[in-house]
């Protein structure tokens, strides 16, 4: 039996942080990961001899918090910009168009001319009459509703659900606005118009240029530094430490797991949704039990397939740094990166005419059934409009309950936990409680650290 001040479960980002709170307050720490790595969904993959991200590999300039951290981290000068921006949205087999400048589909204005090209001219002329209308009630609506009221179906169905649905893994019909664009919601309160509020995030960004940025070698040397960092800290990782249960006696918390038990005064459960709820009902409460009984967890799978490519006809970026796919495109990938065509590190350490695609599934949470690599091999050639492509190697990498679904019953849930966990003075974090992303969760850190 090990004794802690604090156990914390999870050695994701948020657990991580989590760890750096406790250290700040004098506290010693025990950090418990089913996994051998820390990181969580921060990982490398190696293919042909090169390590590059399977999991995310940007993060949003919309914020200083993520910044704020890299900094703390000495990471500044890592930054890279992507060497291109212009991914498309594949709405079918012969209409491809471009993103247009803007948040997540919405245009900062309805005069750029790309958006000629792709909503009609009676669909324009409404989004200018439904944008210039004064803000209504905004509490509990989702993103499409809230795109649909103030600039027309067109834009829901062609621009902003294709970026959602490949972006957060879930369609805009379902997810809450007010949980997955709280900044947007804000600057539209504050501007009148979504268009402007578009504007204004892009506007405010403390970086400027691109949308997002990442690091060069890959988002997952930001792991290796903050893993330093929490070691030179004296914070213990336990890895392959599946935890079993977790039982609360005399004011200490025993958490069982196949390495062994940790007692510890303070608890963090810093898991996805589905195994923050499996540790609460673990725990020795009928209450807690009752609370939480049948739950929906609200999250949803996403597996990647990465392919080593070597094609003549991909020298030009045909897709140009990737694309998000709708429903009705011919590929069953709901989204795919072009990733040596965005990061220019990777482009550097690639032979001449060698390419890495990533490619997403699971749109709505469902992973198509067969196997993903073969699925893959058919859908590179169809979603690019190549023929010559031989591929050297590919790895899959699956993410199970990785990106919460925003949606308003999801929200219920999220207080329900949240109040359980209060009762017994856990704290929990994750993505289900910061919203997706390293901007919501290192925000949620720094607001955290304040006292």
């Amino acid at each position: 039996m090990i004794q802690t001040d604090r156990v914390v479960i999870g050695a994701g980002i948020s657990g991580m942080l989590a760890a750096l709170r406790a250290t700040s307050r004098g506290e010693t720490v025990v950090v418990l990961e089913k996994e051998a790595h820390a990181g969580g969904l921060i990982a490398p993959v190696t293919i042909g001899e090169i390590d590059i991200d399977a999991g995310a590999e940007a993060f949003s300039t919309a914020g200083e918090s993520f910044l704020q951290l890299l900094d703390e981290l000495g990471l500044n000068d890592h930054i890279v910009s992507p060497q291109r921006t212009d991914a498309r949205i594949v709405a079918s087999p012969t209409l491809r168009y471009p993103i247009p400048h803007g948040v997540l589909g919405i245009p900062s204005s309805l005069e750029d001319p790309e958006l000629a090209s792709i909503i009609s001219p009676q669909g324009l002329e409404e989004a200018r009459r439904l944008d210039a209308q004064p803000v209504g009630e905004l509490q509990g609506v989702s993103v499409a509703e809230l795109v649909k009221t103030r600039l027309g179906s067109e834009f829901v169905d062609k621009l902003v659900d294709p970026l959602f649905s490949g972006v957060h893994g879930s369609s805009a019909h379902t997810l809450s606005a007010e949980s997955t664009i709280p900044a947007l919601l804000r600057a539209l309160r504050e501007t009148g118009s979504l268009c402007l509020a578009a504007r204004q995030i892009r506007a405010s960004q403390p970086r400027p240029g691109a949308a997002v940025a990442s690091l060069d070698g890959g988002m997952f040397t930001l792991v290796a530094e903050l893993y330093r960092l929490l070691v030179s800290k004296k914070v213990w990782f336990s890895f392959n430490s599946k935890v079993a249960s977790v039982q609360q006696e005399n004011d200490q918390w025993r958490c069982e797991t196949s390495n062994g038990a940790f007692v510890s005064t303070h608890l963090t459960i810093a898991t996805g949704i589905s195994t923050a709820l499996h540790v609460l009902t673990s725990c020795d409460s009928q209450e807690v039990v009752a609370e939480l009984a049948t739950p929906e967890t609200h999250s949803v799978d996403v597996a990647l397939v990465i392919l080593l490519v070597e094609s003549t006809q991909l020298d030009s970026f045909p897709l140009g740094s990737g694309a998000l796919m709708s429903e009705n495109s011919d590929v069953t990938a709901k989204a795919s990166t072009h990733v040596n065509a965005k990061w220019e590190w990777v482009d550097n350490a690639l032979p001449e005419h060698h390419h890495l695609i990533r490619l997403s599934y699971g749109r709505d949470g469902i992973l198509p059934e067969g196997d993903l690599i073969s699925l893959a091999q058919e859908d590179l050639p169809q979603l690019y409009q190549i023929d010559d492509a031989t591929i050297h190697s590919a790895v899959v990498q699956h993410w199970p309950g990785s990106l919460y679904q925003a949606s308003t019953p999801a929200k219920a849930q999220q207080e329900q936990l949240l109040n359980t966990a209060q009762k017994l003075d856990v704290e929990l974090c994750g993505s289900y409680i910061s919203g997706n992303g390293l901007l919501g969760i290192t925000r949620d850190h720094y607001q955290r650290m304040t006292p």
